[in-house]
């Protein structure tokens, strides 16, 4: 969490995807614009963006179990290398915290955007009704809303150590920009929900680094108003863009420091020091908790928490994934932030390994987040002008040569690996339901799962 305290989706009831104004009704309209126009990133990778939420989500429900933990306490209850697995309740359930909640009301929320002048204050909402879910009954509240995610998902409606900052922010509304700021917080509030800003390069086209860095600080500066708050916010936005689009993780951090220190105009020199700080340390032989905390800080603030993160990430980009989650969680500051932002770099940057495909049933928010992947997938392909089997044959393969199949695209001698950070019982049904889509893509998709 933030340090100021500063079930599946269904293509007939519940896919987030829309070309104009809100309607009235909470069905949501699953018609293609009019006007196709090619989309700003590839539908090949929304498969790092699943993993993106997915990581991020492993990495918050680790460090969940030890926020607020000193160093020391961590040793103590977990052994000298700290925590090194998910902590699984008596239900078979990892808790992940506020983090992940927000990120993924913040995806469903610009999946209901109407447009670009629409983006912050669907995002504002969808901030609103989070708020609602953080200390009001789902049955009374729940039909209320607009997010078919909370009305379906009822493992959002837990109140995970909200931060504080964004608690009484919300209260008040959520109003907050750059130029007019809610308050002076630079809380890590902002960073921690902001990866879905790149997201929407799914679905408009000439989408940027730029744009996402914009929006991603926007997001943050509803709540958070101090520059290093919402600056590190669009630096993470920035450097997910970047990574979806294909760039190395190095390159994508250089892209997003750059975009913060222009577009923030030298309010923000930590977020843009600190950063440059952890591009510069030794990921293949990684610090100790105590040098962590010395050279990047504790996580609390969002500067600080952006930078533990992208540690993490080289760090996994060195090793392996639980390598990275792991150094961002162990230490004496805001574990499950920072190693949530770990996991979300990490993802994008297709680094997720067995490790999260291993582990990601565990999460206690697993269905929410398929139910938000499969509404992007469906975005994208509405934005795209595709039915739903290309659409998806594309996610997971990328895009078909002219008279090629899907069945081509894996053969008896390079039969393709299962992609990891998926549900995989999840997909299993959505290739049950495309059976009368051709039977090819099922068998496309079945093969890619291993089933």
């Amino acid at each position: 969490m933030p340090s100021d305290h500063s079930s599946h989706i269904s293509h007939d009831s519940a896919a987030l995807s829309r070309s104009g104004p809100a309607p009235e009704s909470s069905e949501l309209s699953l018609s293609a614009p009019q006007t196709p126009a090619p989309s700003a990133l590839p539908l090949s990778a929304l498969s790092r963006a699943q993993n993106c939420l997915v990581a991020g989500a492993l990495g918050d429900a680790l460090g969940y179990a030890v926020e607020f933990d000193s160093w020391q306490a961590i040793r103590a209850e977990h052994g000298p290398q700290g925590i090194q697995e998910l902590q699984i309740n008596s239900v078979g359930e990892a808790f992940c915290s506020d983090d992940t909640q927000m990120t993924l009301f913040l995806q469903e929320g610009l999946l209901l955007s109407s447009g670009p002048d629409d983006d912050l204050d669907s995002a504002r909402q969808a901030f609103l009704e989070w708020r609602k879910t953080q200390h009001e009954p789902q049955a009374q509240t729940a039909p209320a809303l607009r997010s078919e995610m909370a009305k379906k998902e009822s493992n959002l409606w837990r109140a995970q150590a909200p931060g504080m900052t964004c608690l009484s922010a919300l209260g008040a509304g959520g109003l907050g920009t750059m130029a007019h700021p809610i308050n002076d917080s630079k809380g890590c509030g902002g960073v921690m929900r902001a990866a879905p800003a790149a997201f929407v390069g799914f679905w408009r086209e000439n989408w940027t680094a730029r744009q996402a860095w914009t929006l991603g600080a926007e997001q943050a500066a509803l709540t958070h108003g101090h520059p290093e708050g919402w600056a590190s916010s669009g630096a993470a936005a920035a450097l997910v863009f970047e990574l979806l689009r294909g760039q190395p993780l190095r390159a994508s951090a250089a892209t997003a420091l750059s975009l913060t220190d222009e577009l923030a105009a030298g309010r923000a020199p930590l977020t843009v020091a600190l950063g440059q700080k952890a591009l510069g340390l030794d990921a293949a032989n990684p610090l100790s908790p105590k040098a962590l905390v010395e050279a990047l800080g504790l996580g609390w603030v969002g500067e600080e928490a952006f930078a533990i993160g992208l540690y993490g990430a080289l760090v996994a980009e060195a090793s392996t994934a639980a390598n990275g989650l792991r150094i961002a969680a162990n230490h004496s500051g805001d574990s499950d932030s920072t190693a949530s932002i770990a996991g979300q770099f990490l993802g994008a940057a297709g680094l997720a390994d067995d490790w999260v495909m291993q582990n990601e049933s565990a999460l206690d928010l697993i269905g929410a987040i398929d139910f938000c992947h499969k509404a992007l997938i469906q975005r994208a392909h509405d934005a795209l002008g595709m039915d739903a089997t290309q659409a998806l044959a594309e996610a997971f393969s990328g895009p078909l040569a002219e008279g090629q199949t899907p069945e081509a695209l894996a053969t008896p001698e390079q039969k393709p690996a299962p992609r990891h950070g998926f549900n995989m019982a999840a997909l299993a049904d959505e290739a049950e339901s495309l059976k009368e889509k051709g039977s090819l893509i099922v068998q496309h998709f079945r093969r890619k799962l291993g089933l």
